[in-house]
Protein backbone atom coordinates (compact mmCIF):
# COMPACT_ATOMS: atom_id res chain seq x y z
CA UNK A 1 0.00 0.00 0.00
CA UNK A 2 1.38 3.45 -0.90
CA UNK A 3 1.33 5.95 1.95
CA UNK A 4 1.70 9.70 1.48
CA UNK A 5 2.69 12.30 4.04
CA UNK A 6 4.48 15.55 4.80
CA UNK A 7 7.74 16.32 6.56
CA UNK A 8 7.26 19.64 8.34
CA UNK A 9 10.08 21.83 9.56
CA UNK A 10 9.30 24.95 11.59
CA UNK A 11 12.03 27.55 11.52
CA UNK A 12 12.22 30.32 14.10
CA UNK A 13 14.55 33.28 13.86
CA UNK A 14 14.73 36.60 15.71
CA UNK A 15 12.18 39.01 14.24
CA UNK A 16 14.73 41.81 14.02
CA UNK A 17 16.91 39.78 11.59
CA UNK A 18 14.27 40.04 8.87
CA UNK A 19 13.66 37.39 6.26
CA UNK A 20 17.33 36.66 5.55
CA UNK A 21 17.83 34.60 8.70
CA UNK A 22 14.57 32.74 8.24
CA UNK A 23 15.33 32.05 4.57
CA UNK A 24 18.71 30.56 5.46
CA UNK A 25 17.08 28.18 7.94
CA UNK A 26 14.37 27.16 5.47
CA UNK A 27 17.05 26.48 2.84
CA UNK A 28 18.89 24.24 5.32
CA UNK A 29 15.72 22.19 5.95
CA UNK A 30 15.19 21.78 2.20
CA UNK A 31 18.83 20.72 1.65
CA UNK A 32 18.40 17.89 4.17
CA UNK A 33 14.98 16.54 3.11
CA UNK A 34 14.09 17.69 -0.41
CA UNK A 35 14.35 15.34 -3.43
CA UNK A 36 16.14 12.52 -1.58
CA UNK A 37 15.42 8.89 -0.81
CA UNK A 38 15.49 8.31 2.93
CA UNK A 39 16.17 4.81 4.24
CA UNK A 40 13.14 2.83 5.32
CA UNK A 41 12.82 2.25 9.06
CA UNK A 42 12.02 -1.37 8.15
CA UNK A 43 15.11 -3.17 6.78
CA UNK A 44 14.59 -4.37 3.23
CA UNK A 45 11.58 -2.14 2.50
CA UNK A 46 11.59 0.56 -0.19
CA UNK A 47 12.95 3.99 0.74
CA UNK A 48 10.88 7.02 1.69
CA UNK A 49 10.87 9.24 -1.42
CA UNK A 50 10.61 13.02 -1.01
CA UNK A 51 9.63 15.75 -3.45
CA UNK A 52 10.07 19.51 -3.81
CA UNK A 53 9.02 21.44 -0.73
CA UNK A 54 6.94 24.52 -0.09
CA UNK A 55 7.87 27.31 2.32
CA UNK A 56 5.05 29.17 4.02
CA UNK A 57 5.64 32.38 5.92
CA UNK A 58 3.62 32.41 9.12
CA UNK A 59 4.87 35.79 10.36
CA UNK A 60 6.08 37.24 13.60
CA UNK A 61 4.82 37.56 17.13
CA UNK A 62 7.00 40.63 17.59
CA UNK A 63 9.93 38.64 18.92
CA UNK A 64 10.25 35.61 16.62
CA UNK A 65 9.74 35.13 12.88
CA UNK A 66 8.21 31.76 11.91
CA UNK A 67 8.31 29.91 8.60
CA UNK A 68 6.99 26.45 7.88
CA UNK A 69 8.73 24.19 5.36
CA UNK A 70 6.55 21.32 4.11
CA UNK A 71 8.06 18.53 2.02
CA UNK A 72 5.77 15.82 0.62
CA UNK A 73 6.86 12.18 0.68
CA UNK A 74 5.58 8.70 -0.09
CA UNK A 75 6.56 5.18 0.87
CA UNK A 76 5.25 1.68 0.37
CA UNK A 77 3.95 -0.18 3.41
CA UNK A 78 3.60 -3.95 3.28
CA UNK A 79 0.45 -4.95 5.11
Amino acid sequence: MQRNGWIQGKTWSPANEGRAGAAALADAVRRVFELVDLPSPVPGDEPVTTFAGVTQTIGTDGRWYLQLVRIPFWYVETV
